[in-house]
């Protein structure tokens, strides 16, 4: 596909997830955050109610609304009724095996090494706010953590939830590397500029509980962080100026895409092929946040 040109003026405040959506699909990012098209949720709902299970983004949702609530210190696993009554209050509606699914599925993650960690830190944050630039002229970036524990040690624990349907043949280093490579970038950043002594930056994957995908960062590692986001926002402003297509469809990507159906020019054959990485997934991925 051509690369046309749709000109906008960068935005003076960039977060993680629109940044994350400019290095995915520029043209999805012009449709949807500058002409102002809705997403098309009803293609998810639909996947949901042919047997998917609970729409992606509302399991997302409700999984981190109920880790929210957890003491690591003294866990205890949430109930099916527990499930049921935070669905009520996100104004949900959730089937039974979902819940008992999802209640499940938190239970099992509390008896692990990352959840211990958390419960023996010294002072814990949950949706934790950050923004900070590069320089006067660069863009505000913000977002929110969700979790993120001071240690005794000196260091920082900053702890992202992933609900993700991951099979276990899924290569999850590689799965965070493609698709939360920035998160990560941009977590340990905002941490570093406090001075800390160093930061890991784990991605939890809920569904294999028991194999954290963790990265150390040091004070030492900033100045290169900062190198490798300054290349990204470069990269970021030449996208906006010309809002090409992902080479990369996949149905993951593309599935609730506003484009999807006569405005890209990518076909249906390839925006709704299987994503290489997920290909062993179960309902694809999850966004970082709400």
């Amino acid at each position: 596909p051509g690369t046309l040109e749709r000109r906008a003026i960068a935005p003076a405040t960039l977060s993680y997830t629109a940044l994350s959506e400019l290095e995915r699909c520029a043209y999805r990012y012009y449709l949807e955050r500058v002409l102002g098209l809705r997403e098309d949720r009803t293609a998810a709902r639909t996947r949901a109610g042919e047997g998917v299970g609970l729409e992606a983004r509302a399991r997302g949702t409700l999984a981190h609304r109920l880790l929210e609530s957890v003491d690591f210190a003294n866990p205890l696993a949430p109930s099916s009724d527990d499930v049921a009554r935070v669905a009520r209050e996100l104004g949900m509606r959730v089937r039974r095996e979902e819940r008992e699914e999802i209640a499940a599925l938190i239970g099992a993650a509390l008896p692990t090494a990352v959840a211990a960690r958390v419960g023996e830190a010294a002072r814990v944050n949950r949706e934790h706010p950050f923004a900070f630039s590069l320089a006067a002229e660069e863009p505000l970036i913000t977002g929110v953590v969700d979790l993120l524990a001071h240690e005794a040690d000196g260091g920082v624990l900053v702890l992202d939830y992933k609900s993700d349907r991951v099979g276990p043949d899924v290569d999850l280093s590689a799965l965070v590397e493609r698709d939360y490579g920035v998160q990560r970038l941009l977590y340990a950043l905002a941490v570093l500029r406090d001075e800390v002594a160093h930061v890991d930056v784990v991605h939890w994957f809920l569904q294999r509980p028991h194999e954290p995908v963790a990265a150390r960062y040091s004070a030492s590692d900033r100045g290169q962080l900062e190198q490798s986001l300054a290349e990204r926002l470069e990269r970021a402003r030449e996208r906006m100026r010309t809002f090409s297509v992902s080479p990369e469809p996949h149905r993951g990507m593309c599935l609730t895409c506003p484009g999807r159906n006569g405005l890209c020019s990518w076909g249906e054959m390839e925006t709704m092929r299987e994503d290489p990485l997920a290909d062993l997934a179960v309902g694809g991925q999850l966004p970082l946040t709400p």
